[in-house]
């Protein structure tokens, strides 16, 4: 009996000292914490640098070609504007969205040439990767049909033409540099477009056209 009741109070004993270290037993944790600061990507203009008119002049009828600045006689008259202006909410850096290149009284041969910069105002680096054109089909506009041609003869196209209803080219519009690849933050590259009227132009027409320069983030 004896025996019994000291292997029973020795189980007791144990089993108090288990269920005593399980609940004695020290308990500590550590903790990681993640917060991401996403970037910004802004891409825009911050200024023009040459706004100018001239006339464009051939010593042959194939791609030789000169323009002549100014333009010999105050006929036509081109105005280049900033407009939609945007602030980078990181890096408080102001750019436009917008640039306006207005043409007034133009005539065949005309070229006016707006030379701006193109700037990376958000804080994470960018691809210039694409350029488009947008015909504008408002009322009293005439709508030409753009495409992308080889004006040189390099194997390269380089000039945006818009054609008539006739098929028959009536305005070149040429970038100078054709600018692709990376911009860094705070940084921007200069670049020129040039609008050639072309012979076919009609008079008392108003034509108009959006290019569009798509831009990504950078990818390593």
């Amino acid at each position: 009996m004896n025996k019994k009741i000291m292997a029973t109070f020795a189980i007791l004993m144990f089993a108090l000292t288990i269920a005593g270290f399980a609940y004695a037993h020290w308990y500590d944790e550590i903790k990681i914490n993640g917060e991401v600061q996403m970037g910004s990507l802004t891409f825009g203009f911050t200024s023009i640098v040459l706004c100018e008119d001239g006339k464009m002049d051939y010593w042959n009828n194939v791609f030789d070609y000169y323009v002549i600045k100014p333009e010999p006689k105050p006929v036509g008259e081109v105005t280049c504007e900033l407009d939609e202006p945007y602030t980078d909410p990181h890096s408080d850096k102001r750019v436009f969205k917008k640039l306006w290149i207005t043409i007034t009284n133009a005539y065949p041969e005309y070229v006016a040439q707006c030379t701006y910069t193109l700037d990376n105002g958000g804080t994470i680096p960018l691809d210039v990767y694409m350029y488009c054109i947008w015909p504008v089909t408002d009322a009293g506009i005439e709508p030409l049909n753009y495409y992308w041609v080889d004006s040189d003869g390099d194997g390269v196209v380089d000039c945006m033409v818009g054609h008539n209803a006739a098929g028959e080219a009536v305005i070149n519009i040429w970038y100078e540099p054709l600018f692709w690849g990376q911009i860094d933050p705070c940084n921007s590259v200069e670049q020129t477009v040039i609008i050639h009227i072309k012979e076919p132009a009609l008079p008392c027409h108003t034509y108009a056209f959006e290019l569009v320069i798509h831009a990504s983030q950078w990818d390593p």
